[in-house]
């Protein structure tokens, strides 16, 4: 879904944000602004990342 080998959340291209954000669409009916998705999307890949290192 979202690639862990960039340096920070920001470097990740635009068409991959958008990808990982149509796909939330798709599964689940939410009412929240696409920024807050995205702001919580680079979180949550952040901690994944950590997780990982």
């Amino acid at each position: 879904m979202l690639p862990i080998n960039y340096e920070s959340w920001h470097h990740i291209p635009d068409s991959n944000k958008n990808q990982a954000l149509d796909n939330i669409k798709e599964r689940f009916a939410l009412v929240v602004s696409d920024d807050y998705m995205k702001k919580t999307l680079g979180k949550k890949w952040r901690d994944h990342k950590s997780t990982l290192k």
